[in-house]
């Protein structure tokens, strides 16, 4: 089926207790926890919802369901098709009437998070709210939801994904370069390898949120440093291809992230561009980078005269200078041997 065959379905909305069976979790505290392996999906917008590990059981346990957050990240949503426990503030939803499948639920679990944005820490998305909700779905000539399809443009679309995996593998040939430990490594001031720039936004309240519009970045060491997405103001947006460097923010303060795309950043960011940066070079040097971060917290801040004289250990060529090829090579044949696997995985799997 064609992802274009998206736009010309006939779409209308359904109340979400029409869809699923909803079932509340059960608080699980720290020190009620016990060591094991089992997932415990709690409010969390990272890592599938996943807080810990634990060798917990209780009436909470369920599996090839959708965790959907009430409190914290309110709104999240995330498909489980593995056995695990969901907190208090997760709500399970559970296809009615037949089976679902990893595939329609990822296509519902999107349809969900559509309606996030008018949910908050104020406003919660209780289980009424949740039973009332509205969500727009494909639908049959009968005006039932088309799961049928669903599963069907998932699976297309996943398909066409692992289709430029495997492109992408079959043309790259791995370097054949030197261990890391085998290469020769110096110091080098950050203020020497980079035009620093200092991110230009004053915050949020300043700016227009827009779900399609540009990246706005601040202390965060989550979600490649996005904080939000909002409307472009010319004259405060960032060119993309640079090291953004995380000056302030408990928890994050000393972290570096590599940007491709243009964005608009706090005053929080440094931005470091240079002329032998691309992608590659970027992942390897933020990698690197990330070493110093212990250094610094609440009260030793990572100022701008800091960041300057930071150092950072790279690998050289013979006549002592930076040996950015080699840092290139390094990356793509870790993403290249990283792809295999996980192609491997998958075909496996299935």
């Amino acid at each position: 089926m064609e992802l274009s065959s998206l736009d010309e379905k006939i779409w209308r909305p359904f109340f979400i207790e029409e869809i699923f069976e909803i079932s509340p979790g059960k608080r699980l505290t720290k020190a009620e926890m016990t060591a094991g392996d089992t997932p415990f999906v709690g409010a969390s917008d990272s890592n599938n919802g996943v807080t810990a590990f634990v060798g917990n059981e209780n009436v909470s346990a369920d599996e090839n369901v959708l965790g959907v957050n009430y409190n914290g990240s309110v709104g999240e949503c995330f498909y489980h098709p593995y056995h695990c426990l969901f907190s208090d503030d997760v709500k399970r939803f559970k296809l009615k009437n037949r089976a679902g499948n990893e595939y329609i639920y990822h296509f519902l679990a999107t349809a969900i998070k559509q309606q996030q944005g008018k949910y908050s820490y104020g406003y919660k998305f209780n289980e009424s709210r949740m039973r009332r909700q509205k969500i727009f779905l494909p639908v049959t000539d009968d005006g039932s939801p088309d799961f049928e399809f669903m599963e069907n443009y998932i699976r297309a679309h996943e398909e066409k994904i692992m289709q430029s995996y495997r492109d992408y593998v079959h043309n790259v040939d791995a370097a054949q370069i030197q261990p890391l430990n085998e290469k020769t490594w110096r110091e080098f001031f950050i203020g020497d390898l980079f035009r620093l720039e200092t991110g230009k936004a004053k915050g949020a309240n300043h700016l227009e949120l827009d779900e399609r519009g540009i990246s706005y970045l601040g202390a965060t060491n989550r979600n490649n440093a996005v904080l939000n997405f909002v409307r472009p103001v010319e004259n405060l947006i960032q060119r993309g291809n640079c090291i953004a460097f995380i000056r302030n923010g408990e928890g994050s303060i000393g972290y570096s992230v590599y940007k491709r795309e243009d964005f608009i950043a706090t005053s929080d960011i440094t931005c470091g561009y240079a002329d032998f940066l691309n992608e590659y070079v970027g992942w390897f040097i933020t990698t690197v980078a990330d070493k110093v971060r212990g250094k610094y917290n609440f009260n030793y801040k990572r100022s701008d005269t800091r960041l300057k004289r930071e150092k950072i250990m790279l690998p050289v060529t013979d006549d002592g200078t930076p040996d950015f090829e080699y840092m290139e090579k390094y990356i793509r044949n870790v993403e290249s041997e990283q792809l295999r696997r996980y192609l491997d995985y998958v075909s496996q799997k299935k």
